[in-house]
């Protein structure tokens, strides 16, 4: 009969990776044997703590060993040896005696590694690249609205419950790209010449949708707008006809035609309403009751930036430590493996005080001779739309990344591989990522295997280089980290407009199709 340490954890976690705390906590939870027997109890414990995995299979515990400690204490063990470098990692294991002060087996070995401890043991400098785009005023007021009226169907502040539809014939000078700018309460569904093309269901921000290329002539815009129940129910929109003559805009006013019984085919250009009333114009965009609308920012928010570096090892690298941080959201791949299963890391913290970092183990990732180094960043929680302000960048300035790669090789030499201005930096196929704002990809744009060696980067560019995040503390992430947690099935998927495809997930989710 005996017991046996199980579950072994370092500051509450299993095996990590920068531990900045130079006495962490240890922690094991017991197993019995046999698993029926009754009142265990243990009655004394020894740790021990060794440099390597080796030297600790081989007894030689270099690091500490309490001996026999009288105690039933399984949890918050304080680490008493030597204090660790930056980086470096110690291995552990456990034995407890019981009631009868018989002596258990030792447990399998578990370990922890050190973080960055300290500040000036961080230096890599922060690199990234501007990609947000100059200010528009005229897009500016286009997102806005400026100019458009809320539009309705009688009293458009105490509408009964359904369907009202709206239309509007326009002519289009010649060829031109279209985009509707829109918002209703509580809900639209957009048709341009009788073709469905986008729906949506918010007052409060504002939808932009692709028209594409309409000819010249005559066109019909229709909205359908569905009131859920008796109260306000109006639409404010403005259509944009670009085209090298210059910018034509219709805003919603009186002018639009307006029903509250919509008859089969009302929204194809040739039904006719001459019988539809004039729309009942109202509060201009943004007024009361109506006043917390939100101009739609895509043309605000810049591409991700592509990041990448090349490098020769010269000797076999024994053991290896990535340390990551970000002033945004990063992946990263080394010779074309991502190195982690996180999300959205260093995650949501107030960068005014202070900035996250987390350790990987590479080891398994690099080679002797050439190596390659790719990582993408993004605006994460550190530059992304906040809530439903029109507001993004609330911390400051350019998304910025860190990478500080620890290398000890196989004789005990040790190198280094930072983030600097040798990097080259470049943008991609994503044109947007926002954590509010979602993603936009175009996927006809392709950079090939960017994150390997000998890919040719001669068209990117030096990427913009700080010295530090600017916050007065940076340090190594105490937590576990954002992990994928469950791939969910779409029960349906069908292409509600021509190129656009709706999923119904069954659920409210976050993640991504």
């Amino acid at each position: 009969m005996h017991l046996t340490p199980i579950d072994l954890r370092c500051e509450y976690r299993r095996n990590p990776l920068g531990v900045e705390d130079p006495q962490p906590r240890l922690s094991f939870r017991l197993e019995a044997s046999p698993a029926d027997s009754r009142d265990r109890r243990q009655t004394a414990y020894r740790i021990v703590v060794a440099s390597s995995e080796a030297k600790l299979a081989q007894g030689e515990f270099d690091l500490w060993d309490t001996g026999k400690v009288p105690s039933a204490e399984t949890s918050h063990i304080g680490y008493g040896g030597r204090p660790l470098g930056m980086g470096e990692r110690a291995f552990w294991k456990a034995k407890v005696w019981d009631e009868a002060d018989r002596e258990g087996p030792w447990s399998r070995a578990a370990f922890w590694g050190a973080g960055l401890l300290s500040p000036e043991n961080a230096k890599a400098k922060w690199i990234g690249l501007d990609t947000k785009p100059a200010p528009d005023p005229e897009e500016d007021d286009l997102a806005a609205l400026k100019g458009a009226r809320w539009i309705g169907f009688g009293d458009m502040m105490n509408a009964a419950a359904g369907r009202y539809g709206f239309r509007r014939t326009f002519v289009a000078e010649g060829d031109c790209h279209g985009y509707l700018y829109l918002a209703a309460d509580d809900a639209f569904r957009v048709y341009l010449d009788g073709q469905f093309v986008r729906l949506g269901d918010s007052h409060k921000a504002v939808t932009k949708v692709d028209l594409g290329t309409i000819a010249g002539g005559f066109h019909t815009l229709a909205v359908e707008v569905a009131n859920y129940s008796k109260g306000p129910s109006a639409l404010v929109a403005i259509l944009a006809l670009r085209s090298p003559s210059g910018l034509k805009t219709v805003a919603t006013n009186a002018e639009w035609k307006a029903a509250d019984r919509l008859a089969e085919g009302w929204f194809l250009p040739a039904h006719d309403d001459s019988r539809w009333a004039a729309a009942t114009e109202g509060p201009a965009a943004g007024e009361n009751p109506w006043y917390g609308l939100t101009p739609v920012p895509f043309h605000r928010i810049g591409p991700p930036v592509h990041l990448r570096k090349e490098f020769t090892l010269p000797k076999r690298v024994a053991r290896a430590t990535a340390f990551v941080s970000a002033l945004g959201a990063y992946r990263v791949w080394v010779n074309g493996r991502r190195i982690h299963d996180d999300e959205l890391m260093p995650g949501y913290v107030d960068y005014r005080k202070r900035a996250y970092a987390l350790a990987y183990d590479v080891t398994p990732f690099l080679r002797e001779g050439p190596n390659a180094i790719g990582a993408i960043l993004a605006e994460g929680w550190y530059g992304s739309y906040l809530c439903f302000t029109g507001k993004d960048r609330w911390f400051g300035g350019v998304p910025k990344l860190f990478v500080q790669v620890e290398i000890e090789y196989d004789d005990g030499s040790k190198d280094r591989l930072v983030t600097d201005g040798s990097w080259k930096a470049s943008t991609g196929p994503m044109q947007y990522a926002d954590l509010l704002m979602g993603t936009r990809t175009d996927t006809r744009v392709d950079l090939g295997d960017w994150t390997r060696w000998g890919y040719d980067d001669r068209s990117w560019r030096a990427p913009e280089v700080a010295d530090s995040p600017g916050v007065p503390v940076f340090r190594c992430h105490p937590g576990e980290p954002i992990r994928r947690q469950e791939r969910i099935t779409a029960k349906e998927c069908w292409e509600s407009a021509p190129g656009v495809w709706t999923f119904d997930l069954g659920q409210n989710m976050v993640g991504w199709v």
